[in-house]
């Protein structure tokens, strides 16, 4: 997570990729105690760089694992299944797309990618463009407060207003207590960072100053 805060994506890749055949042997041998959510980021990862079958493949894996019952399922399987949403969006299944969103929904109630995910699929199916000035900021001190703020600026970002999304992100970083707050956001799903890496050098070099 550190290289992912970094926009190391491919070092990132890599020490996933060697996680993974750790998460194989804890699988193979029952073990008590698995490691989560890497599937999720190598999924992460694959869609970051448009590789949307790998990322699928990974996801569903990840969510193969959510019966093993492990302390962070239901977190981890919600953010799996908005990450599924998107895939679904991009390639306009929108029927999927709305029962994936629905999936991370039922298990994060308030998910707010998964809500957003469910606002721009409103827009496609109805053949409209989300337009930025009904993009509602979210309510000061919500639940997910900060994943409220990728969401809203994610919906921003659908709406074609990159510079308004990076100053909502910026502000919610410089908001947030030192930590591992919005070291995803190079990979969110919905953000599309890597394809406008130019707008979003502000908040990539707060990241890398935040994960060192």
């Amino acid at each position: 997570m550190v290289h992912v805060a970094r926009n190391a994506l491919d070092l990132a890749a890599r020490e996933v990729d060697d996680g993974l055949a750790v998460v194989e042997a804890e699988i193979k041998a029952a073990s008590r105690l698995l490691t989560v959510a890497l599937y999720w980021l190598k999924g992460l990862l694959c869609l970051a760089r448009g590789a949307i079958d790998d990322a699928m493949a990974a996801f569903d894996r990840e969510l193969a694992l959510e019966g093993r019952g492990h302390f962070y399922a239901r977190e981890c399987a919600a953010n799996t299944w908005y990450a599924k949403g998107v895939c679904y969006l991009r390639r306009d299944m929108f029927d999927e797309a709305r029962d994936a969103f629905g999936e991370a929904i039922a298990r994060v109630p308030l998910h707010p990618g998964a809500l957003a995910g469910l606002r721009i699929l409103e827009c496609r199916e109805s053949g409209s463009a989300l337009q930025p000035e009904h993009v509602e900021r979210p309510t000061d001190g919500a639940p997910l407060a900060f994943e409220s703020h990728m969401a809203h600026a994610a919906l921003l970002v659908d709406a074609g207003n990159h510079a308004e999304a990076v100053k909502i992100v910026e502000a919610a970083l410089a908001a947030a207590a030192p930590g591992s707050t919005g070291w995803t956001i190079p990979i969110d799903p919905l953000l599309l960072v890597t394809e406008q890496p130019e707008a979003w050098t502000p908040v990539l070099a707060t990241l890398h100053v935040r994960a060192r």
